[in-house]
């Protein structure tokens, strides 16, 4: 996934996606602003989510595992 540098696990973010950090900078997911998806990999196991449907009024839906 990606080389590890001063603990922290560093990982090369999808096209169109920043990573986001915590004040520690360990990485907890990629945020792809243009689209609002969040993709969180955690295990081997990548999930997307699009946050335009938690918004009020939207149809609810679950995380998409890719």
């Amino acid at each position: 996934m990606g080389d590890v540098e001063d603990g922290r696990q560093s990982a090369r973010p999808p096209f169109g996606f920043v990573p986001v950090r915590d004040e520690l900078g360990m990485l907890l997911f990629f945020y792809d602003p243009e689209r609002d998806l969040v993709q969180i990999r955690t295990r081997g196991r990548t999930t997307l989510v699009d946050l335009r449907m938690h918004r009020p009024g939207a149809a609810r839906a679950q995380g998409k595992v890719i």
